[in-house]
């Protein structure tokens, strides 16, 4: 289950690379490359020895591309859009040959990753209105010219419409990742827009692309106390930043649904961070994915905080460096956590095959503050929990950022009404 309990700055438009590989991390944790060569895109990666000793990985190696600003979707294929750079935020959008046929379609130039991987995620961010629909779709290539077809990632809202190839000799898709049989390189988005009954179409500002190798947990002496080498005597300086993230608890909802949407509830907090109160329900009902019978789509929440005007992509990280960066640049993250009994002192549950929670900062010392909505109340859902376990339990690597303006640059930008 992928949520339940119990069950930057401003980028530069472009693509952007993150790499996560276990004993290394890039020169600058929110390093960014742009280039282009189409129609192949060819990511470039630049590798540092880790300054910490003794510093543990949590997630499998992967890496993330995005795409956004049009020079970002350069070589990228359209049919019945066009890159529109009206109002406040530029995107595709269906022109006026795709309006008369009721769809158009985008896709990406080859995006080639550094290293080959087994599991993908796609996420998007996109103003849908009311009606209107994307379906994203992702197809791989693990051999020259052999491609897998296309697979049906989701159909956005609220995975309404028919749900296309899920599974294949090449692969299946998980709720919303694609496990492939054979490791891959070489990967195609594909997103199809279709307009509402009054002729308004969805427009698409980004995509995300998050590979990663197979799972690998840990061995328990990777999981030691950072320890500074020598000469090293500055600690790194998201240790003592914390964000006021407002605290909400998924246990004050409907309790038909109240212990599935760890994931809405985490969003919910950042919204209002970001300045977007709104209801947990609402934010509930948004996130849900029909076809999965889910509320912890990973790109859904992400898909949710792009429709309120900020951008919102998943990824991976092997280490608290990602983290660290975005709790330095003013972003609290969604992480998604998997433990036993005994193994996260201080949860509010005691276990749990899948769950969200959101991280606010750090203490002097390194360890993690959490606002857990698996919490009754405030009180015992503002939780520091140790490094070291955290860790462990984030054993997936799997992080939802979500930026957004400063309070100044803040637009009305609203939800669509739900479903």
């Amino acid at each position: 289950m992928k949520g339940g309990s119990g069950d930057h700055p401003a980028r530069p438009p472009g693509m952007a690379l993150y790499l996560s590989t276990p004993g290394a991390q890039l020169v600058t944790p929110r390093w960014q490359m742009w280039f282009h060569s189409a129609p192949v895109v060819f990511l470039l990666v630049l590798l540092a020895v880790v300054v910490c000793s003794g510093s543990a990985s949590a997630g499998p190696p992967g890496a993330t591309v995005v795409l956004s600003g049009r020079s970002g979707f350069e070589g990228s294929l359209a049919r019945g859009v066009r890159w529109s750079e009206g109002g406040s935020s530029p995107g595709w959008e269906l022109d006026h040959e795709g309006l008369a046929r009721g769809e158009g379609q985008l896709t990406t130039a080859v995006i080639e990753l550094p290293l080959p991987v087994v599991e993908v995620v796609a996420s998007w961010n996109a103003f849908t209105p009311p009606g209107a629909k994307l379906r994203i779709e992702l197809r791989a290539s693990a051999r020259e010219d052999l491609w897998t077809p296309w697979f049906s990632m989701a159909v956005w809202p609220n995975g309404q419409g028919t749900p296309g190839l899920r599974k294949h000799l090449s692969g299946r898709v998980n709720e919303d990742t694609l496990v492939l049989t054979e490791p891959a390189r070489r990967f195609q988005l594909r997103v199809t827009l279709y307009p509402n009954e009054n002729g308004h179409s969805p427009r698409l500002r980004l995509l995300a692309l998050a590979g990663s190798t197979p799972l690998r947990q840990p061995p328990p002496e990777q999981l030691a106390t950072v320890a500074f080498t020598d000469g090293e005597t500055s600690r790194p300086p998201a240790w003592g930043k914390s964000l006021p993230v407002p605290f909400r608890s998924q246990r004050w909802e409907d309790p038909s649904i109240s212990g599935r949407i760890c994931g809405p509830t985490s969003l919910a907090m950042i919204l209002e961070y970001y300045g977007q109160s709104l209801p947990t329900e609402r934010v509930a009902a948004l996130a849900y994915d029909r076809l999965n019978g889910i509320y912890g789509n990973w790109p859904f929440l992400a898909a949710v905080a792009a429709e309120a005007g900020l951008e919102s992509y998943v990824t991976r990280f092997t280490d608290w460096s990602g983290i660290e960066a975005e709790i330095l640049a003013g972003h609290p993250a969604i992480l998604s956590v998997r433990f036993g009994p005994g193994e996260l002192p201080g949860a509010p549950i005691s276990a749990s095959s899948g769950h969200l929670l959101v991280v606010a900062g750090f203490t002097e010392t390194g360890d993690v503050l959490v606002n857990d909505p698996a919490a009754w109340t405030e009180e015992t859902g503002r939780i520091v929990y140790d490094r070291r376990a955290l860790l462990s339990a984030w054993a997936n690597g799997v992080a939802i950022l979500v930026h957004g303006p400063s309070p100044a640059d803040r637009s009305a930008t609203g939800l669509p009404d739900t479903p």
